[in-house]
């Protein structure tokens, strides 16, 4: 690998995923003299070898983690070297183990004031270092399990250009408290894509007008404050973790969104049978996800997989956790005729040799995948597919 990356010495763009990069591989990447954008997404690649890298004319950086690792990826002493190599980066992604502080943190981010995207994960960001993100930054996610709420109202008045947030363990992300900065109503009117981890909102009031939403662990009971989002122009809709019911979802189909979203998610809702009849008002749905939804019981997915309203639309169709036979479903399947993804973990309990036996979902190309065990996370769910 190091012999090829050194045989293209005019490079610029080099995206690297692979089990394991050695030091020998580091130093030829360094040797890349007119490289501006390096992605690395790797299992082993310990802090005590990711130090040596030196590409000074980068203005893209990744560096991500795969699943499972074991071996640190950063420490302050790799932070605190890079803040002194990289200086021109706009774009800067980090995932994966880290032992790290914020002094590490803010050094590295002050180094580059022309931040366009940060997505950090793996560290929680604490006030010090929001204070650092620059207002040239466009598109933002991270950890912010030790961001309080007054600091999210300092930062969000500065991100006057803010185009997409991501919220993860917001905590101190709040709306609709007494004596608290409602921070929903403070979003800059450029936002367009927003994801937010946080039980202490009360309030949906304010939104710009988004083009995605995603909320998770929400404590929202009350059907009427979510009249506040049916009439946004949305395309994708996510509810991970809240009580978004069969009332809820009749008031979200009577305003704009029922026509305009395209992709709709729920994983651990409260939704029933009767949300099956709500579903079938979005009238350009392309991708429908339902997990870990338990009050729908096998005649309410029965009526789903029937759907001839589903059936006509839906290209993308992805459910877990819900018992029904294998013959059954290949059956009803067959009838939808745009269908080209779909998902059927943990249907059957069926081992994968047992499924792919299904030869009329093999011959379409569909894509069949099955757990057995545990329910998955939600966030490795989505990734899995």
């Amino acid at each position: 690998l190091a012999f090829v990356i050194k045989s293209l010495p005019k490079l610029t763009e080099l995206n690297l995923e692979t089990w394991f990069i050695s030091d020998l591989t580091l130093t030829s990447i360094n040797t890349l003299s007119l490289l501006t954008s390096l992605t690395l997404s790797t299992y082993m690649l310990p802090d005590t070898s990711l130090v040596k890298l030196n590409v000074p004319t980068l203005t893209k950086l990744a560096l991500t983690q795969m699943t499972g690792a074991n071996t640190n990826l950063l420490t302050d002493a790799v932070l605190l070297q890079f803040s002194g190599v990289y200086k021109k980066l706009t774009s800067l992604t980090i995932a994966g183990q880290q032992t790290i502080t914020n002094v590490g943190a803010t050094a590295l981010i002050n180094s580059n004031p022309n931040l366009i995207q940060l997505s950090w994960s793996g560290f929680g960001f604490s006030d010090p270092v929001t204070q650092v993100i620059p207002s040239t930054v466009t598109n933002l996610s991270i950890d912010a399990s030790e961001v309080t709420n007054t600091a999210w109202g300092i930062l969000l008045q500065r991100l006057t250009s803010l185009y997409s947030l991501r919220v993860e363990k917001g905590g101190g992300f709040a709306s609709g408290l007494p004596g608290y900065n409602d921070n929903i109503k403070q979003l800059p009117k450029t936002l367009r894509h927003l994801y937010v981890d946080s039980d202490q909102l009360y309030s949906l009031e304010g939104l710009p007008p988004l083009e995605s939403l995603a909320l998770e662990n929400m404590r929202l009971v009350d059907p009427s404050v979510y009249r506040a989002i049916m009439n946004l122009p949305l395309t994708t809709f996510r509810a991970i973790n809240c009580p978004v019911n069969d009332q809820i979802l009749g008031i979200l189909i009577e305003g704009q969104m029922a026509g305009t979203v395209q992709n709709l998610e729920f994983c651990n809702c409260p939704i029933g049978d009767r949300s099956v009849k709500f579903i079938e008002k979005f009238s350009n749905l392309l991708v429908l996800m339902v997990a870990e939804c338990n009050s729908i019981t096998q005649e309410g997915l029965e009526q789903l997989l029937k759907s001839p309203t589903l059936r006509r639309i839906v290209e993308k169709l992805y459910l877990y956790n819900f018992p029904i036979k294998p013959e059954e479903y290949t059956e009803w399947l067959n009838q939808w005729p745009k269908l080209d993804d779909f998902f059927g973990g943990n249907l059957l309990g069926q081992s994968l040799d047992q499924a792919l036996k299904i030869r009329r979902l093999e011959q379409r190309n569909l894509v069949n995948k099955y757990w057995t065990g545990n329910p998955l996370p939600y966030e490795t769910f989505v990734h899995a597919l």
